[in-house]
């Protein structure tokens, strides 16, 4: 399976079918049935039923192995230092844009984990919140839809699987933020050459939240007196208390930042030098076709010599396509629109037709 766009919308169609169907067929069972499911557990069976059979699919049907999609290097105990100082840094950017998109759509993934703190360990929370999102949506998009093997740009990829990212979430008020963090994840696995860093920066990210949820439920008696708190106005100041807290670290993170890229420059290094070679392979083969094409006899009857006339435009210009290919990539393929048709539907379906004192896509989820 070659990774074209094709094959990011296919694998994403295929994946929203699952994330939507799953879940929806399991809860019939339970029904069925008459199995009692709490809402911790049933978060963490749908959870499991969405990504194992999409990730054991994947490397069945390519015959791929996880290291041949993912980036399986050690990260080293400077690079996990820094990963967990980072993202503390940008968890006020985190803040500022969930609560940003709060003011439209309701942060209904936060009410779900105050009433699972509620009712179940904080330990077992963490796993459900924190631990399993951490491991199968890091392999899911910082493996499968990064895909290090792919042609494609660098950047196209972050921007591709990021986006998929910010989807899968199926929740509006969760898009803005899931990209954004996507694209910071993707970049740091990219620098560091494991995706065992954005792992671990996914868990940081997730289980600061349930710990700071779960300290802020302890000074309340109940978790709806903390809601009904909660107003448009100390929405807008919360939004500019956390804005302010990330410009004051701002400078701290850049140079977390320029830590981290001079701790992996050799791998960065290393990667560019790869890069060139590979593009000049590409060149070299692309040259070796033409050559074949216009193979004949010279004017003494005997074979010409086989030449490359390198020229540096069109060096350039396959550097800056990314791949050898004789036609334009086309990005919006008829599965990326089914894959839009779908989430549109679904958040509609949700935040639209049912009442909003039914179950809602976060206590699905």
């Amino acid at each position: 399976m070659s990774n074209t766009m094709k094959h990011y919308n296919g694998f994403m169609l295929f994946f929203i079918l699952n994330s939507i169907l799953l879940p929806v067929f399991f809860m019939l069972f339970l029904e069925i049935t008459g199995t009692q499911f709490n809402g911790l557990r049933l978060q963490t069976f749908g959870f499991l039923i969405t990504f194992l059979p999409v990730t054991a699919g994947y490397l069945i049907f390519t015959r791929k192995r996880i290291g041949d999609v993912c980036f399986l290097s050690m990260p080293g105990f400077l690079n996990c230092v820094l990963t967990v100082i980072i993202t503390m840094l940008v968890q006020p950017l985190a803040m500022f844009l969930a609560g940003l998109s709060s003011l439209v759509f309701p942060n209904e993934v936060a009410g779900a984990v105050e009433s699972f703190l509620g009712t179940a360990p904080f330990w077992a929370v963490l796993i459900t919140s924190a631990v399993l999102p951490a491991v199968f949506e890091e392999l899911v998009f910082r493996g499968i839809f990064f895909a290090k093997d792919s042609n494609l740009p660098v950047t196209r990829r972050i921007l591709i699987s990021s986006f998929f990212f910010a989807l899968a979430h199926l929740s509006p008020q969760q898009f803005l933020y899931a990209f954004v963090m996507g694209i910071i994840f993707a970049a740091m696995m990219y620098v560091t050459r494991s995706i065992f860093i954005p792992m671990l920066a996914h868990f940081t990210m997730n289980a600061s939240q349930v710990y700071l949820q779960y300290t802020a439920m302890q000074q309340y008696n109940y978790a709806a007196e903390a809601a009904a708190e909660v107003t448009a106005a100390s929405i807008v100041q919360n939004l500019l208390s956390v804005l302010v807290l990330f410009f004051v670290t701002l400078p701290v993170l850049i140079f977390a930042v320029y830590l981290l890229i001079i701790n992996n420059r050799e791998k960065i290094a290393f990667h560019i030098l790869f890069t060139k070679l590979r593009m000049l392979t590409q060149y070299y083969e692309k040259a070796m076709e033409e050559q074949s094409k216009n193979k004949g006899a010279d004017e003494n009857g005997e074979d010409r010599p086989f030449q490359i006339d390198i020229k540096v435009d069109d060096f350039t210009q396959l550097h800056a396509s990314g791949e050898n290919s004789k036609t334009p990539r086309k990005y919006f393929t008829w599965e990326f629109w089914v894959v839009v048709a779908l989430y549109v539907l679904f958040v509609a379906y949700f935040y639209v037709y049912l009442p909003a004192s039914e179950t809602t896509v976060a206590t699905l989820f």
